[in-house]
């Protein structure tokens, strides 16, 4: 419908300009099914909540207004439905990628539309989430990457040999006082924590890994004695390090009551307190990230001794005896 558009190919519009707000509603928990109930400015609101793929659900309110999406919403048109994969991109002002989404079953995040017509993405403005340990709950509540600062930002869309940039702006929300240096400061850290949360957990991801290939090494038939014990003392070292970074007894969120809080949930921890406000970040939250950041770092520089001294001497016995690579 807008001029200069041809409907005979594709299309992408320019984002409309898109705020930055606080949009929590009270505690967060799935819906279940029938009427469901949460807290909105001191009211209790009702609403149904419906599945529309498998990472994405919508709430139809029963007695209040829906808000426009949160995010930078994206339209594009496409002529016909792709044969390739659809990809959008997100980009700072240099060009920096900050997100990349795609119409891929297999791709990780929101899938992009990829139908013929008219398409609509809404991307969240957020960096991408740091790392995770598979089987671990403690930290999944903050592993989401810090929501961009107030800018311009670019987007491009590829598809078929098609490829489009079109630019836009994230505003700040104009009822926060907090200036742009306020909300640039918060920024950084919010991404110097998820960086470091990032850093731990695939230390412990190494850490898991690594013993699940010694503990191979412990059940073959006919394993010489001194290849053992060289494992069983590998892996005891591991394991120090490993109760450092993380709780290992602590498999679900409760957990944190029974058993001490290790150091992924210290770090972790510290992006509610940040990102609580639209505020430029208090000197405590400084004195925090230093502390934790600087134990952290204590336990990697550790591993990294393990994989460069301890590692490497068991791989040199085991190839010393001749062991075969597999053995029945």
């Amino acid at each position: 419908m807008k001029d200069g558009v041809d409907a005979g190919s594709s299309h992408l519009f320019q984002p409309r300009a898109a705020y930055r707000y606080l949009t929590s509603t009270g505690a967060e928990r799935p819906g279940g099914p029938g009427k469901n109930y949460t807290l909105a400015s001191g009211v209790i609101v009702t609403f149904y909540e419906s599945k529309i793929d498998e990472n994405r659900s919508e709430k139809v309110f029963l007695d209040a207004g829906k808000n426009p999406p949160a995010g930078v919403v994206v339209n594009y048109y496409l002529k016909d439905k792709p044969e390739d994969d659809v990809t959008l991109s997100f980009l700072d002002a240099n060009g920096g990628e900050i997100r990349c989404f795609s119409s891929n079953a297999d791709s990780d995040g929101p899938k992009v539309p990829a139908d013929a017509g008219v398409n609509r993405f809404v991307w969240d403005m957020r960096y991408p989430p740091a790392t995770k340990v598979e089987g671990d709950s403690s930290t999944d509540k903050s592993l989401d990457g810090p929501v961009s600062a107030p800018g311009v930002y670019k987007v491009r869309i590829s598809t078929n040999g098609y490829s489009a940039v079109q630019s836009f702006e994230i505003r700040k929300d104009p009822r926060v006082p907090a200036t742009q240096q306020d909300l640039e400061a918060q920024f950084d850290l919010l991404l110097k924590i998820r960086d470091k949360l990032s850093e731990t957990q695939q230390a412990v991801n190494t850490i898991r890994t690594l013993k699940g290939q010694l503990a191979g090494w412990k059940e073959r038939p006919g394993a010489p004695a001194s290849v053992l014990d060289s494992a069983d003392a590998l892996e005891g070292k591991l394991a120090t390090i490993e109760e450092e970074l993380i709780q290992p007894r602590g498999s679900a969120p409760l957990d944190r009551v029974n058993f001490p809080t290790r150091l992924n949930v210290k770090i972790a921890s510290l992006t509610a307190v940040v990102a609580s406000a639209d505020w430029v970040p208090t000197r405590q939250s400084y004195d925090v990230y230093n502390d934790v950041s600087g134990r952290i770092g204590v336990q990697l520089g550790r591993l990294q001794q393990v994989m460069d001294e301890d590692v490497s001497a068991f791989n040199n016995l085991v190839q010393d005896l001749g062991i075969p690579a597999v053995a029945p």
